[in-house]
């Protein structure tokens, strides 16, 4: 996921704690970025799987993940 920091001065985004930031990669632009090598592909991958099962859960009606399911899907 990218964090689009570019709106605020703030360290974390909303919801997002401390911890949360310190866990991101790259911590620093000249850390891989995009092309991150081997040895930390399976780590960083496996730290967004939660995400990917919440995606697929929602995916027929994004609108379940705030509770408005009701109201946009039918």
């Amino acid at each position: 996921m990218l964090w689009p920091y570019g709106y605020t001065t703030a360290d974390t985004a909303t919801g997002m704690t401390a911890d949360d930031a310190a866990e991101m990669y790259p911590t620093s632009s000249s850390g891989g970025g995009f092309y991150p090598p081997d040895e930390v592909i399976e780590r960083e991958t496996s730290r967004n799987r939660d995400a990917v099962f919440q995606l697929l859960e929602n995916a027929d009606c994004v609108y379940r993940a705030i509770g408005k399911e009701a109201q946009y899907c039918s």
